[in-house]
C-alpha cells in the first residue's frame, strides 16, 4: 500500500466474525457499500478517469456489479486469517506435538502477547456495456493484537480458547490506497472451533499418529484373541 490513510475512516465494532462484519455493520448492504467505496475511489481519481465517460446510472450499476464480486472475495472468516499465524507460532506447535503423541491428553498453554498480520489482494473488473472497462485492485490489510490468550490443546488439534483478548484491526484497500479502517474487539469465545478443532500441524503429522494408533490397536486385537 503505498498511500496511506488519505481516505481512511475509522469505526470501532464489536464481536464480528467476519472481515466484511467488522467493515460494514450487519444490518448493511455489503455489496452496495462495497460499491459506494468505489465510486469514491473513482471520484478520488484513483481509477484514472476510465468511468467519467459513462452516464452516472451506468456508471453506479457497473460498480456494484464489481461490488457483487468483490464481497465474496474479501469476506473471510476471522478465525480462519488468524489460525496460519497460531501455526507458526513454535510453542503452539510443540504443545500440539505433545498431545498428538499422547492420545486423550490436554495442554492449555498461555502465549505471550503477540500480532498476526495477514493481507488478501483480490482484483475485480468494472464492465458496461458488454466489455471490461477497468480491474480494479481491491485489498484487505488485518492486524490481530492478542493479548493474555491460553488456547485449549487436544490431539494435536486447537479446541477452544481460555480467557484472552483480540482486537482486530481491518483496512478496505483500493488501487493501494486506504479507504476504510475499523478496529473490532474480537470474542475468542465466540470463534471456538467447531469440534475436532482447528489443526495446527502439517497433514502429515495426523497420518503418522493415526498409523501408530491403528497399528497398536491392531496388535492389542490379536493378544486379546
Amino acid at each position: 500500500m503505498t498511500e496511506r490513510a488519505r481516505l481512511a475512516s475509522t469505526t470501532v465494532v464489536r464481536r464480528p466474525r467476519t472481515t466484511l462484519e467488522v467493515l460494514f455493520s450487519p444490518d448493511t448492504d455489503t455489496a452496495g457499500a462495497l460499491a459506494r467505496q468505489i465510486l469514491a475511489a473513482e471520484a478520488a481519481g484513483l481509477l484514472g478517469g476510465a468511468l467519467k465517460p459513462l452516464p452516472e446510472a451506468t456508471r453506479h450499476a457497473a460498480c456494484q456489479q464489481a461490488a457483487v464480486h468483490g464481497v465474496r472475495l474479501l469476506d473471510a472468516d476471522l478465525i480462519g486469517l488468524v489460525v496460519p499465524g497460531w501455526q507458526a507460532h513454535r510453542d503452539l506447535a510443540i504443545a500440539a506435538r505433545r498431545t498428538l503423541a499422547a492420545p486423550g491428553r490436554t495442554e492449555r498453554p498461555e502465549l505471550a502477547e503477540h500480532r498476526i498480520t495477514v493481507s488478501q489482494q483480490p482484483a475485480v473488473t468494472i464492465e458496461a456495456e458488454g466489455r471490461g472497462l477497468i480491474t480494479v485492485r481491491l485489498g484487505l490489510a488485518v492486524d490481530f493484537d492478542i493479548t493474555g490468550l491460553t488456547a485449549q490443546l487436544s490431539a494435536g488439534r486447537l479446541t477452544a480458547f481460555c480467557g484472552g483478548r483480540c482486537d482486530a484491526r481491518v483496512t478496505l484497500v483500493i488501487q493501494e490506497t486506504d479507504m476504510l479502517t475499523r478496529h473490532a474487539h474480537v470474542d475468542l469465545a465466540t470463534l471456538t472451533p467447531a469440534s475436532p478443532g482447528l489443526r495446527l500441524l502439517p497433514a502429515r503429522a495426523y497420518l503418522v499418529a493415526q498409523e501408530i494408533e491403528d497399528s497398536a490397536a491392531r496388535l492389542t486385537s490379536r493378544r486379546a484373541g
